[in-house]
This record gives C-alpha cells, structure tokens and sequence, in this order.
C-alpha cells in the first residue's frame, strides 16, 4: 500500500507542474541618442591646407574659406546642404559614430550635358554648442565647355571657427538674398532668330534674388545676367509666385525682360526648388533677337 500510494504522489506531482513555455527573448534596447548634436545652421570656415589641380593652388594655401551646413539630426542619422564660395552646393548625410565624429558626404552632379560637378566630404566633432572642428574636403569638376581652361580641383583643411544658429526661423523667413545655380531647360528664340539669346538649351547660369515681405505679399529683384527684374507675389505656406518685367534703353532701341510662372517651394533647409518663365526680347516691340526660356532651380538658397 505504501508503494502504490507513493506512485500515486509522484503522478499528481508531476501533473501539477506547468509545461515550460519558450524562452522570451530580452527586449532589445532602446536606441540611444548620440550625446553630440550637429542639427542646425552653422556659418563657418576652413583653412586651405590641400589644394590640386588648381592652377593657382599656390595662392590659395593658408587661406580661409567660408562654408556653411544646414543640418537635421535623427538619432545617429545627419541629412542637410553643405555649401561653399562660388555658390557650390550639395546635398550631404551621413552617421554621428559612437566616438561622437559626424562622417558626412555628398554629390550634386550636373544639372545638364553642359555643367560641372561637386561633392564634399567632412569629418566633424562637437564639444558643445556653437563649437566645431574637423576637417572639410570638396572636389569640383568643371562643366566640358570649360575644360580648356579649367581642371578638376580639390581643396581641403582644418575648420577654424564657426557659428551655430536656430536652423527652422532662419530657413522659414522669406527675407533676404538667394542664390545659386539654375539651368534651361526649354527655350524658343525670337521670332527672325535661329538660335536662343542670352542663354542657350541646357545652359546652367547663376542667379540673384533678394526678396522681402510686404504685408501679405512679397517684392524683390531678380538679377539673372545682364538683366535687372523687379518682381513681386505672394508666399502662401512655403509656396511662392513671382511675376514682373523691366524695360531697358540700350543702344538701337529698348529691350524687355520679363519673369512670369515663378511656381517655387522652399525647403526644411532655406534652399528654393520651382522653375519659372524668362523672356528677353530685343527691340521689345518687334523682337529680332532673345528668348522665352523655362529655367529650373539647380542648387539656389538662401544666403
């Protein structure tokens, strides 16, 4: 009886225990943030220590450059624009590693068969706010038509001071100058013309706007060339419209040059993407020579 009771204490004993359920694995651990910041506008410089294919590198060692980056920073994650003199620009991103250096590249490649190249490469650090330092490198290719007198080129060196601002005010005002690079991409000559005049098909050219708001409305000038366009319109969100037209006395007559279809956006990064109409006729009555000629935004941001 003692056997067969104890057999029965065993069963229920082993009856009573849960099945053993699969091991759960650990949560994963929370992503962490990187304790260096980059996000924001920095306005700095760097010292040209590099310098190669530049015929004139000789002048340019030892002296300073001006750069600035705009950036937005997720986690590790960094995107923003890098540009320099010349209104070189381009698209930049890259990764904060866990030693707190901000490795950062990119390319802007041509606008068209007939421009240049750029691209950037930096590597940056942070001990604080409005504190940077590491070392800035960008090449330039320049566009075929000008390879009799111009090579690639690379210039590089140390960051030597720079500034740090609020990124979203600045890039949201509408006051101030924009420039940068834009590009034909359609035109159609005057009317007894063969051919387009000032700018041709695919030609890239550099332009200048300053703008200020007025009310609910904006009034600016756009310098595009030779050509002076008072313009104005209206800023609904991040949208704007410009239109305008100026007629000038010049030798044989008057010319006109006439801005219309601005239809642009600004970005998260004070920079203007859109296209728009240009018009330059001479004499403006009965044209004989000029253009109507849609022009795209390449690289063209606020200053």
């Amino acid at each position: 009886m003692r056997r067969i009771a104890l057999v029965v204490l065993c069963v229920v004993a082993a009856c009573g225990r849960s099945p053993s359920g699969p091991t759960s694995a650990p949560p994963a651990p929370a992503p962490q943030t990187p304790s260096a910041q980059f996000g924001g506008l920095w306005n700095a410089s760097f010292r040209v220590t590099n310098c190669a294919g530049d015929r004139h590198c000789f002048f340019h060692i030892g002296t300073s450059r001006p750069f600035s980056l705009r950036l937005q920073q997720s986690g590790s994650q960094v995107r923003g624009l890098f540009t320099t003199i010349g209104y070189w620009a381009t698209d930049v991103a890259g990764t904060v590693r866990d030693d707190g250096l901000l490795v950062l590249s990119g390319t802007e490649p041509p606008a068209s068969d007939r421009d240049g190249s750029f691209s950037a490469r930096l590597e940056l650090r942070t001990s604080g706010p409005g504190t940077l330092s590491g070392t800035v490198a960008y090449d330039t290719t320049p566009a075929p038509q000008n390879t009799d007198f111009l090579s690639p080129a690379t210039y590089g060196g140390p960051v030597e001071q720079a500034t740090h601002d609020e990124l979203s005010a600045f890039a949201s005002s509408i006051d101030g100058t924009w420039s940068g690079d834009s590009v034909v991409r359609s035109c159609t000559p005057a009317p007894g013309s063969g051919y387009c005049y000032p700018l041709t098909d695919r030609e890239t050219s550099t332009l200048q706007l300053t703008l200020t708001a007025a009310g609910a409305g904006i009034t600016g000038t756009l310098r595009l060339l030779s050509s002076t366009v008072p313009v104005s319109g209206t800023l609904s969100g991040s949208a704007i419209t410009l239109s305008g037209e100026a007629r000038t006395a010049v030798s044989g007559g008057v010319s006109l040059s006439r801005v219309s279809e601005w239809t642009a956006r600004i970005d998260e990064f004070g920079r203007m993407k859109g296209t728009f109409r240009f018009e330059q006729w001479w004499p403006a009555d009965a044209p004989r020579l000029g253009e109507s000629a849609t022009i795209e935004f390449a690289q063209v941001f606020k200053q």
